[in-house]
C-alpha cells in the first residue's frame, strides 16, 4: 500500500466501522470527550487510524483470576450434583400432570 493510502484521514462511519460500533456511539464518545482523538477540519470530522488502533487498545480488559477463584469454580464443577433420571411429577406451570 502506497503512504498515501494508509495515511488517509477516515470519516466517521469508516471509523465506526473499523471499531465495530455505530456511527452514533463515536459521536457520542466524542461529545463526552471519552473517544478517540479526532481532526475537526471545517464541519467534518476525521480520525486516522493509528489513533483509533491506539484508543482501541487502550480500553481492552484483561480478566484477573485469584488462584483462590480458579479453585473454588474448579470444586463447584466437580461437586455439582448428578441430574436424577426421575420423571418430572410437574408441569412447566408447576401444575400437577
Amino acid at each position: 500500500m502506497s503512504p498515501r493510502i494508509t495515511n488517509r484521514l477516515l470519516t466517521t462511519e469508516e471509523a465506526a466501522r473499523l471499531l465495530g460500533c455505530t456511527q452514533a456511539a463515536l459521536n457520542k464518545f466524542r461529545m463526552q470527550k471519552t473517544g478517540p482523538p479526532y481532526f475537526r477540519v471545517g464541519r467534518l470530522i476525521r480520525y486516522r487510524r493509528a489513533d483509533l488502533s491506539r484508543w482501541l487498545k487502550e480500553r481492552r480488559v484483561s480478566p484477573q483470576k485469584s488462584a483462590s477463584t480458579a479453585v473454588s469454580a474448579e470444586t463447584n464443577l466437580t461437586n455439582t450434583a448428578k441430574p436424577t433420571t426421575e420423571p418430572a411429577s410437574h408441569g412447566r406451570r408447576g401444575r400437577p400432570l
